[in-house]
């Protein structure tokens, strides 16, 4: 309050603290604040810097009095101070920058908030410049991006392991597949003991189901790989839920499930993959079926209510509430 007084008259600009304090103290308050203080004048030349400022530059106040950025310091970093200040100039308003500047084998990068020094007639007379140490904070920005990316590389890797692990596996599946259909249809002559028959279906149906597998993680590899092009056309999509119902008829009839299919009113042909939705479909109705026992029921309900909305609701088991927020998570089961 003592201070606030002291300072005189309204038109009185002159600092009360510089009554208080001779200039030797003045000095020392301004060399032991821990931020980089430096002031220039109309010119660009350097008036004052307080120690930080010459630590944080390897520069004495002697060696940088009286001249400008472009006598002290290298021609790239000269041109970024002398931006700097003639924003300040031309704008007459403090700015906010980032600067970098090298000292050793080492770039130390510091933020700035750079102003204009007044007269008491208004006119600009010099630039003050008050500066922080970011180092540790850019350091540490450059840190998580570069983890970042070595995170992305690495995805791309597992992404291309798995199309090429892909790509290996389903030439034998084929194999195992095609020959076991032979065997079971079989084309040379008769295989003998039924149970062989039996055994050789089983091969055959888990050749398939492994090659279905196989191909999602190919489907997968694509997808995050961004090399999966979708082949969109207009269709009936009446009559892609038609053809996965009846795929999935002889699986419902053979668990004795009762699978339905409810649609309210026409379908607007849907521009889009058909595969796609019919792979998406084929899905949700197969998953259903499996976990539903027999007696229960599959409904696929198809509707425009504003947006056009497919429901495929099953009476199985269902899915326990704490394990639906990791439902669509890639490779997870539920």
């Amino acid at each position: 309050g003592s201070v606030l007084a002291s300072r005189g008259t309204k038109g009185d600009r002159s600092p009360a603290l510089t009554r208080m304090m001779g200039p030797n103290q003045v000095r020392a308050l301004l060399d032991q604040a821990p931020l980089r203080i430096v002031l220039k004048d109309i010119a660009g030349r350097y008036v004052f810097l307080n120690r930080s400022a010459e630590a944080w530059f390897g520069i004495g106040t002697d060696t940088a009095l009286g001249k400008d950025p472009w006598e002290v310091f290298p021609r790239e970093l000269a041109k970024l101070y002398d931006a700097a200040d003639r924003l300040v100039l031309e704008t007459d308003q403090p700015q906010q920058t980032q600067i970098a500047h090298p000292r050793g084998e080492r770039v130390f990068h510091s933020s700035v908030m750079k102003y204009p020094i007044h007269a008491d007639d208004g006119t600009i007379v010099g630039i003050g410049a008050i500066g922080t140490d970011v180092t540790g904070r850019f350091d540490a920005e450059r840190a998580l991006l570069d983890a970042k990316e070595a995170a992305e590389r690495a995805n791309h890797l597992k992404s291309a392991f798995l199309a090429a692990m892909s790509h290996e596996l389903r030439t034998p599946l084929n194999a195992i597949i095609g020959f076991s259909d032979l065997i079971d249809m079989e084309l040379y002559g008769p295989v003998g003991d039924p149970r062989y028959r039996e055994y050789v279906r089983d091969v055959g149906a888990s050749g398939r189901h492994l090659l279905g597998i196989v191909n999602d993680i190919l489907d997968l590899a694509r997808i995050e790989a961004g090399r999966e092009a979708l082949s969109e056309e207009t269709i009936d999509l009446e009559e892609v839920i038609d053809n996965v119902m009846r795929t999935m008829q002889v699986h419902a009839d053979r668990g004795g499930v009762d699978l339905r299919l409810r649609v309210l009113r026409a379908l607007p042909r849907l521009y889009c993959d058909a595969r796609r939705v019919r792979q998406i479909l084929f899905n949700l109705v197969s998953n259903a079926v499996k976990f539903t026992p027999s007696g229960g029921l599959v409904t696929v309900a198809a509707r425009v209510v504003g947006d056009l909305e497919i429901e495929v609701r099953d009476t199985g088991v269902g899915i326990p509430a704490h394990e639906i927020p990791a439902l669509f998570e890639p490779f997870n089961r539920v």
